[in-house]
């Protein structure tokens, strides 16, 4: 019984935390491509977004 309490939290919480970093991703990403002075930013950022995904969980 135990155990499944931990394992439903785990799934919650990834779940949250998923959902948050989706939110932020797609805000910095947003602010990126609509501002002229961190263009240069760009392939840094995409770098970083496929880095995170090939370390996501499925």
């Amino acid at each position: 019984m135990g155990s499944d309490r931990i394992d439903i939290a785990h799934a919650v919480s990834y779940n949250i935390r998923e959902f948050l970093v989706d939110d932020v991703l797609s805000y910095l990403y947003h602010i990126i491509l609509t501002n002229s002075k961190m263009q240069e930013l760009k392939p840094q950022y995409l770098k970083g977004v496929n880095q995170i995904d090939s370390d996501r969980m499925y």
